[in-house]
C-alpha cells in the first residue's frame, strides 16, 4: 500500500527581521523540504521578544489517530514520514543560518513551531540554538492520551510547555543568566588588570638594564643610515591587491528572542484547548489534570 503524506511550510517572521531578502532566502532554502511561504507579523508591543514561527502542516487522505482499522499501520507510515520531514527541515534551518552567518547576513531563529496533523494543532516552544524541537515526540504522546481516554476526540490542540510553566521557566533562566553575569563581572574587579603584577614587578629590572645599556648604546635612530627607510612602503606597493586579505564579514546585531537563556526546556505541563474554548492545563507524563 503506497502511502503519500504531505508538507506545506508557513514561516511567519516577526517584522522587525522579515525582510525580502530573508523571505527569498527561506523560500530557496526550504523549497526542496516542500511548498513554502513567508509572511511577516506585527509583534504585540515594541518592548517584547522576537517571535519567529514555523507551521508544519502535514496532511495524510486514511485516518491515523486511533487504531480502528488500519490506523495503526497508518500511524507507523506517518511516524516514519514525519521523522525524515523533521530531520530534514532541522538540518536546512542549521545549513541556512550557517552559510548567512558565514557570508554576514541575518540568521532566523525560531521561538515556536506549530504542529498542524488535521484535526489537531500542537504549538511547541523552541530551545535557543535548537533548530527544531522534537514534534514526533509530542504527536506520538497525544495519540497515547487519545487512546487512554485522558485527552478528548473532539480537543481542538495543545501547546506545550503550559503558559504558565513556559513563564516560570523563562523567569528562572533570566534570574540565571544575570547571576551569571553579575558573578563574572565579579570575578573580573577582584583580579588584578593582566600584566599589571608582572609589570610592577618588572619595572626596577628593567631601569637597572636600560641605565646598563646606556653605557654600549647603540647610535640613535637618527644615526641610523636611511637607504632602507623606504623598504616598507615600496614592499607594500608591490603586494597586489588580489593579494590583501579581505575584513571578515559579520552578521548584523542579533535581537532579543523570546528563546534566549533557554538552555532546555521541561515539555511536561501542556495547555490543551478544548472543543469549547476553554484551556486545561495536563501534566502530560503522568497524564493527570492539574
Amino acid at each position: 500500500m503506497l502511502i503519500h503524506p504531505s508538507l506545506i511550510e508557513k514561516v511567519s517572521l516577526d517584522s522587525r527581521e522579515h525582510n525580502a531578502d530573508v523571505a527569498a532566502d527561506i523560500k530557496r532554502s526550504f523549497a526542496y523540504v516542500g511548498p513554502i511561504t513567508v509572511v511577516a507579523h506585527e509583534p504585540s508591543a515594541p518592548e517584547v521578544p522576537v517571535n519567529n514561527e514555523m507551521r508544519l502542516i502535514c496532511r495524510m487522505s486514511r485516518p491515523y489517530w486511533t487504531s480502528e482499522g488500519d490506523g495503526d499501520q497508518m500511524w507507523d507510515a506517518m511516524r516514519t514520514w514525519l521523522e525524515a520531514k523533521a530531520y530534514k527541515v532541522a538540518s536546512t534551518i542549521a545549513n541556512f543560518n550557517k552559510s548567512r552567518s558565514e557570508a554576514g547576513h541575518q540568521t532566523v531563529d525560531y521561538d515556536r513551531v506549530e504542529l498542524d496533523m488535521k484535526p489537531y494543532a500542537f504549538g511547541i516552544a523552541c530551545v535557543q540554538g535548537d533548530e527544531l524541537p522534537d514534534v514526533v515526540a509530542v504527536a506520538s504522546r497525544v495519540r497515547e492520551l487519545l487512546a487512554q481516554g485522558v485527552l478528548p476526540a473532539d480537543m481542538a490542540g495543545i501547546e506545550a510547555p503550559a503558559a504558565a510553566s513556559l513563564a516560570e521557566q523563562v523567569e528562572n533562566a533570566c534570574v540565571q543568566a544575570e547571576a551569571e553575569t553579575a558573578a563574572a563581572a565579579a570575578a573580573d574587579e577582584g583580579e588584578p588588570a593582566q600584566g599589571e603584577a608582572t609589570e610592577a614587578q618588572a619595572a626596577p629590572v628593567e631601569a637597572g638594564e636600560a641605565e646598563a645599556a646606556s653605557e654600549g648604546a647603540a647610535p640613535a635612530e637618527s644615526e641610523q643610515p636611511v637607504e632602507n627607510a623606504g623598504d616598507a612602503e615600496d614592499a607594500e606597493k608591490d603586494v597586489p591587491a588580489g593579494d590583501k586579505k579581505p575584513a571578515e564579514l559579520e552578521a548584523p546585531a542579533r535581537l532579543k528572542h523570546a528563546s534566549d537563556n533557554l538552555a532546555s526546556l521541561d515539555y511536561t505541563m501542556w495547555d490543551v484547548r478544548l472543543a469549547d474554548g476553554s484551556v486545561r492545563t495536563l501534566d502530560s507524563v503522568a497524564g493527570t489534570w492539574a
